[in-house]
């Protein structure tokens, strides 16, 4: 499964990254990293198959209860998806006329600053396992 990570994140191979995934699951049908990659896999394409990818995440969740309390690349993926979606809406309530660039800025660093502090917490978790 990890093999798989490796290759859909420093290979942008999405093809081969998928395969590891099946395998690993062929092995094993619950391996949680297997099934928690193949739903970001499946959140990550264009267009995504939101569908496969929450009820992979959900066989994930319901196996190990505490697994929501971590972040993880399906987490990851759907925070900054939702994120991108929000941040011209965010913006525009809070001003009312989305004309300042300085608050749209501001919104933005502070988003990307709690994305970059999940990410950091999944690569030391990464690193650990």
């Amino acid at each position: 499964a990890y093999l798989g990570l490796i290759y859909q994140e420093l290979h942008g191979d999405a093809e081969t990254a998928g395969q590891c995934y099946s395998t690993a699951l062929a092995l094993d049908p619950e391996h949680p990293a297997a099934l928690d990659f193949a739903a970001y896999l499946l959140l990550s394409q264009d267009p995504p198959d939101e569908e496969r990818a929450a009820s992979l995440h959900a066989s994930v969740c319901r196996n190990d209860p505490y697994h929501a309390d971590e972040p993880c690349p399906y987490h990851l993926l759907l925070a900054r998806r939702l994120a991108m979606a929000n941040r011209a809406s965010l913006f525009e309530e809070e001003d009312g006329d989305g004309d300042d660039p300085g608050a749209y800025q501001e919104l933005l660093a502070r988003m990307d600053a709690s994305l970059r502090n999940i990410e950091e917490k999944e690569e030391s978790q990464l690193r650990t396992d």
